[in-house]
């Protein structure tokens, strides 16, 4: 072989393994080429693969300068005010708590960057069954939606009564979409006309006077219905007469009609003490008949802090009901075994906003790990200034939350938790498959610069400190509970991670099938069944 098709086969060997793309045809060069024509071609190749390195490596900075462009939260420590995916922070960060302008804010990027993946954002949102069931989240959005994207509203419409409430549709009144909003109502009322078993819209619908008071929602819907005053109420009255009402039952004294096992879980809290003065026999049997599995009580849209809270207000009426609910709901892990340990923030920041955060916190943690069939069965761990391995103890839901050990609300020094996994391992030499396949953090993200985080996120910091000792960290869970979250601890660039929020246990539903996680990757199988709705 000649010297100059020695050196032509090298370069064929070098565009063929790093070129990227195709070969530009003006490159290519005959066997005889002289050697100008190799350096010219060689020059080329140069050219277009330094062009990509160079894009390649542009884009790493970017992404690297991205990561380290933190912010210091309220604890001192490090997190971001983003994810770099305007969708993302829809799916990680929106809590009821926040301002109307920072949801819409951060939900018009979303819906910038991606119109169907936002729509799909907004029904996880809506539904109360399967997603977050968030109301005012909900109707903040979709009446913004009504006024400035008519056309994405209209998307949405059909789906308000299925995952969410009649009610909610009235958020379409004065806006783009009156006139599709009257008429679905329109629709539905006179389906329901002729059925014996109409739809929940009569309930939702506004009566037109309240408490002797003229309901201006009302006066404004049947202005657009066409109707007289007369005649809506009627139809009102009509259509709520077949649906056989709690409330209705209550307020006329029709207690023979009231069938506690078709009373929804958010009713069957707000009447329990109706129930238990007004019908103390039957209230009774019929809790005696849910725990022998006779009878059926409803939990669906049930917030784990719904009952939780009621127990540390002290309250010590119906306790047993509380136990009856909590034991009925939904096991989202169904029997399946999950190597999970919970870390639940029990720290001063959560018991702001009525201290439902602190309430979720350790509600889901108890939900949890009494479900959860691997190692860490009925434990889970708390922690402000100092971690504490809880063991869930007692019967009731009642005994399970008082019989917890003590806990200080201090600080948020969540790195002295990772501190105590990594130290208890390796003193005790354990494998990596002896540690947690995952950890689930339930918090506010509000976490304190701690040993592990002096430089940089807590993430990182933990990361780092259990490669030095040998180990991977475990893939890590994010659950955000806040009251108003001002910033997240990873982002989109992030491996072996997942972020979700809310306070629902609904969320957890197929978390645990994932084989890999990743920020977008638990998001879009959230919101997979949503984006195929919209389809």
């Amino acid at each position: 072989m000649q010297k100059g098709d020695r050196l032509k086969q090298q370069i064929d060997s070098f565009i063929v393994m790093n070129a990227p793309g195709q070969r530009n045809e003006s490159c290519v060069i005959a066997t005889n080429s002289k050697h100008i024509q190799v350096i010219m071609r060689m020059t080329s190749v140069a050219c277009s693969f330094c062009i990509f390195i160079l894009r390649r490596c542009t884009m790493k900075l970017l992404d690297g300068m991205k990561k380290n462009n933190t912010v210091i939260n309220s604890k001192g420590s490090e997190y971001y005010d983003t994810s770099y995916d305007g969708n993302l922070d829809v799916f990680s960060m929106l809590s009821r708590y926040m301002d109307e302008d920072t949801i819409l804010s951060k939900f018009d990027i979303a819906l910038d960057e991606d119109k169907d993946l936002a729509l799909a954002n907004l029904l996880y949102i809506l539904d109360i069954r399967n997603g977050k069931g968030e109301r005012r989240l909900f109707k903040i959005i979709y009446k913004n939606l009504c006024l400035y994207h008519p056309e994405e509203a209209l998307r949405v419409l059909p789906f308000i009564s299925e995952l969410g409430r009649y009610d909610y549709l009235l958020e379409g009144l004065e806006t783009p979409i009156e006139k599709e909003t009257v008429e679905y109502i329109k629709n539905q009322l006179e389906i329901d006309k002729e059925s014996d078993t109409p739809s929940l819209l009569a309930k939702w619908l506004p009566s037109h006077r309240s408490h002797g008071v003229n309901n201006l929602v009302a006066k404004k819907l049947i202005k657009a219905l066409g109707m007289k005053e007369e005649e809506y109420r009627k139809l009102l009255k009509e259509l709520r007469n077949k649906l056989n009402l709690v409330e209705k039952n209550l307020t006329n004294k029709d207690y023979k009609n009231i069938d506690f096992s078709q009373v929804p879980a958010k009713a069957m809290l707000k009447y329990r003490k109706a129930f238990e003065e007004k019908m103390t026999k039957e209230f009774d049997k019929y809790k005696k008949s849910v725990a022998s599995g006779d009878e059926k009580i409803h939990t669906a849209g049930l917030f784990a802090y719904e009952i939780i809270k009621k127990i540390y207000m002290g309250e010590k009426d119906n306790t047993e009901l509380y136990d009856l609910m909590w034991a009925n709901q939904k096991d989202i892990f169904d029997g399946a075994s999950k190597n999970l340990l919970v870390v639940a923030d029990t720290s001063g920041s959560m018991t702001t906003y009525g201290a439902i955060p602190y309430c979720t916190s350790v509600g889901l943690a108890i939900y949890i790990a009494e479900r959860n069939q691997g190692y860490f069965k009925n434990h889970f761990i708390t922690f402000s200034d100092e971690p504490t391995i809880q063991e869930i103890k007692g019967k009731t839901i009642t005994e399970k939350v008082k019989n917890m050990r003590e806990i200080n609300v201090y600080n948020t020094d969540i790195d002295k938790v990772f501190d105590l996994i990594l130290k208890t391992s390796v003193e005790n030499k354990l494998s990596q498959e002896e540690l947690p396949e995952t950890i689930m953090i339930i918090s506010d993200m509000e976490f304190d610069r701690g040993v592990h985080s002096q430089t940089g996120t807590n993430f990182q910091g933990w990361k780092k400190a259990f490669e030095e000792k040998g180990y991977k960290l475990p893939s890590i869970i994010f659950w955000n509970v806040a009251g108003n979250s001002k910033g997240i601890p990873v982002t989109i660039f992030d491996q072996d991670v997942a972020m979700i929020s809310g306070f629902s246990t609904n969320i957890l539903e197929n978390l645990f099938n994932l084989e890999e996680y990743s920020p977008r990757d638990i998001m879009m199988e959230k919101l997979s069944i949503y984006l195929e709705m919209l389809r």
